[in-house]
């Protein structure tokens, strides 16, 4: 086989079904770093067409409450229904506003090392849309410290 093998070279978690958004912050489950060194997030948005912005944030453990917000790199792609992705643009602490369109997607890439010593968690966080705006997440960790046919948990 050539390529890829997603169930078998990576770990994926999914952090939100698709729902609507609106109503408050949303911040997805932490996930455990310890044992993977990159993590890709990739987010889906639906109907609905209203912005939020997103940040990620490090944790040292898996359970919140020491949040730490962290710059990042993300990838959109910003046509309804498209699958072609723009070159990686750089986010500060402070998050990237999604676009106000249906059916787009980003792609948030984020290295272990980058979470700095002492943190392993990391998370994803939502401002409230205001209205509408329906989303799912998915994340795909790759480069497993012990890698298995059947990967751990890493919620």
């Amino acid at each position: 086989m050539k390529g890829f093998n997603i169930p078998e070279e990576a770990h994926i978690v999914c952090l939100v079904t698709p729902h609507e958004l609106n109503g408050g912050a949303h911040r997805t489950d932490i996930i455990n770093m310890k044992n993977y060194s990159h993590v890709d997030f990739i987010i889906v948005t639906g109907a609905g067409g209203t912005a939020a912005t997103v940040t990620v944030e490090k944790d040292p453990e898996t359970t919140a409450g020491s949040e730490v917000a962290i710059p990042f790199k993300y990838y959109a792609e910003l046509t309804q229904d498209g699958d072609v992705l723009d070159r990686a643009t750089d986010a500060d602490a402070a998050g990237f506003a999604t676009a106000a369109t249906i059916d787009i997607m980003y792609v948030i890439s984020v290295d272990a090392a980058e979470l700095g010593e002492g943190y392993n968690g990391i998370n994803l966080y939502f401002t409230n849309p205001g209205a509408s705006l329906f989303a799912a997440v998915i994340a795909v960790l790759s480069g497993a410290r012990y890698a298995e046919e059947s990967s751990p948990t890493a919620l």
